[in-house]
């Protein structure tokens, strides 16, 4: 802790010597643009990258084929490919089988290596090779593979291949979202000659297994980063900051800022005072202070950015019980048993106990809404009809009592409620559900259980938390990307909740076209979502963003997500 206000004092002593006056406004550093936010990167390989501060560090220096184009949700701007492919331009087959994507010539990695058809392949074949657990890479290997990751090399050689100065995508089906895929950080391609040489992936198939599902600590790009991107990095200290140069080859016009400085700062008094001061350009700002923020000289805020995000309680079932300590007893009275959330009824019991609009009037202002199912206001099919649970004690009680013949309510539980330790929201979850069920029966006890996310990670992933607080935002704006998620048997939360039953009518709408038929299924999936009671959905709040006004030419770089891309903006008075 020392160590990191040292150096935040030192570099802003620098740049607090480089004010420059435009107009009336003194614009701080106008040649730096300082960023400042809580939380911690965890690699710079986007093959790992599955959080937002990685994603922003990512994104500065490594490029996609395509991009979002300004924020729009399906509108594409090609990026190191040529064109963004369509059925119209041939570069999509009649049968949607086939994505062809002509890579640009001319083109450099920051390391003077030049970009070829041959880096673009190896990339995502080392991308299907690795496949982490827990990382993105499953939205690849779900259009791609036969399964979630590949049984023989095979597979993924004749997934992706060179053609010509393309690079050729056969899908097992059809997708209406794989361009939308395509254009995401963890698509970003690297270097091939600079991976193999750190100890990657050589690239052939006689190694391929020797680096499936490569854990975190054992990627060599976890600390190296080498695109094409308009900035190169400088530096990275994880948890504390990171520093990016102006890549002034860059193939686009140079960006207009010169040098970027990411803090990670998690105290918001110092981030609050970095701001007012003009000392940072750019800071993330919690929730209940936005109202002090709107009233600060200089600052601008933009309120209510739809943010594509369900918060829940994950409600596992077939609970891993081996040398278990988040369960108690293991049996009702003393703990919970492994089946315990397999009851219907206990899933509507705690839905009905949990008071929904306390939390959203008291935790967001009343700023979110109150989704009905795993589906969130704004997506295509979207079903308005469908009601969410609301608090209602008398309906909590019956469902409780008749839980597994009567013995919940007789015998009561002890259960752990696991969120990740720092994070307000999800406590404020915990509490208004400990108070919710704690009120019904006094031999109902909730003990909140805050984790250092890694713990965190590790025991949800097992199977191993009874019950566990957190959010998915859309990684693309699709509703098979909430579907899958949270109901697919291999679904990133619905995995570690042990829920079946649902892979059919998921694996159909992910391989349908967009029509009134996805349209049923969808419609069918949020009723199934809803009457199955498979979590606990409380929330879908909005989003915002707050810089200094000097800032220009901001906007929501991937929509879905709350990531800043420095290459769109300035710092001007004017």
């Amino acid at each position: 802790m020392r160590h990191r206000r040292l150096c935040i004092v030192v570099v802003l002593g620098l740049l607090l010597a480089s004010a420059s006056v435009l107009g009336a406004e003194e614009v701080k550093n106008p040649n730096t643009l300082v960023r400042v936010g809580p939380g911690k990167a965890s690699s710079l390989d986007p093959v790992y990258a599955y959080d937002g501060y990685t994603i922003e560090l990512i994104a500065q220096s490594l490029e996609t084929l395509i991009g979002y184009n300004k924020g729009a949700a399906d509108d594409f701007i090609a990026v190191l490919s040529t064109e963004v492919p369509s059925v119209e331009n041939g570069l999509i087959s009649e049968d949607g089988l086939t994505y062809k994507f002509p890579i640009r010539e001319g083109l450099f990695f920051t390391n003077g290596s030049p970009l070829t058809v041959e880096d673009v392949e190896y990339t995502f074949e080392r991308a299907l090779v690795v496949n982490p657990s827990g990382g993105p890479i499953w939205m690849l290997a779900e259009v791609l593979l036969p399964g979630y990751s590949a049984e023989t090399f095979e597979e993924i050689d004749s997934a992706v291949e060179i053609e010509d100065d393309m690079v050729v995508f056969n899908l097992r089906n059809p997708s209406t979202f794989f361009l939308k895929i395509i254009a995401l950080t963890f698509c970003a391609i690297v270097d091939k000659e600079t991976t193999v040489a750190l100890g990657g992936w050589p690239g052939t198939s006689e190694t391929w297994q020797d680096y499936a599902n490569q854990p975190l600590e054992d990627s060599v790009l976890s600390s190296t980063i080498v695109g094409t991107g308009p900035f190169l990095l400088e530096s990275w200290t994880p948890g504390v900051e990171a520093i990016f140069l102006r890549n002034d080859d860059y193939w686009r016009e140079p960006a207009a800022i010169e040098r970027v400085l990411l803090q990670r700062i998690d105290e918001w008094t110092t981030r609050r005072l970095m701001l007012e001061n003009g000392d940072a350009d750019i800071v993330d700002v919690p929730r209940q202070y936005l109202n002090q923020m709107e009233a600060m000289d200089g600052v601008r805020v933009v309120r209510d950015l739809p943010l594509y995000t369900i918060a829940a309680v994950f409600l596992t079932r077939d609970i891993d019980m081996v040398d278990n300590t988040y369960v108690g007893g293991g049996e009702l009275g003393n703990g919970v048993p492994s089946d315990f959330f397999n009851s219907l009824d206990v899933r509507k019991g705690f839905n009905y106990a949990f008071d929904v609009d306390a939390f959203i009037d008291d935790v967001y202002g009343g700023d979110a809404l109150h989704p009905a199912s795993c589906i969130p206001y704004g997506m295509a099919y979207f079903n308005p009809e469908l009601l969410p649970y609301s608090y209602d004690a008398a309906l909590a009680e019956q469902y409780l009592k008749s839980a597994l013949g009567g013995q919940v309510w007789e015998e009561g539980f002890t259960l752990n409620v696991a969120f990740v330790s720092g994070e307000a929201e999800s406590k404020s979850a915990a509490e208004i559900l400990e108070l919710g069920l704690e009120s019904l029966n006094s031999k109902f006890q909730v003990e909140l259980q805050p984790m250092q996310l890694a713990a965190f990670m590790d025991a949800f992933m097992a199977g191993r938390l009874p019950a566990f607080i957190w959010s998915w935002t859309a990684d693309y704006l699709d509703p098979h990307n909430f579907a899958q998620p949270f109901m697919h048997s291999a679904g990133f939360y619905s995995a570690s909740q042990n829920i079946t039953g649902y892979d059919e009518l998921i694996a159909q709408g992910g391989a349908m076209a967009d029509g009134p038929e996805r349209e049923a299924l969808y419609r069918q999936l949020q009723q199934i979502c809803h009457d199955d009671a498979l979590s606990i959905f409380y929330a879908q709040p909005t989003s915002w963003h707050v810089s200094r006004e000097w800032v220009r030419g901001w906007y929501p770089f991937i929509p879905q997500w709350s990531i800043e891309y420095y290459y769109a903006l300035s710092k001007s008075a004017e």
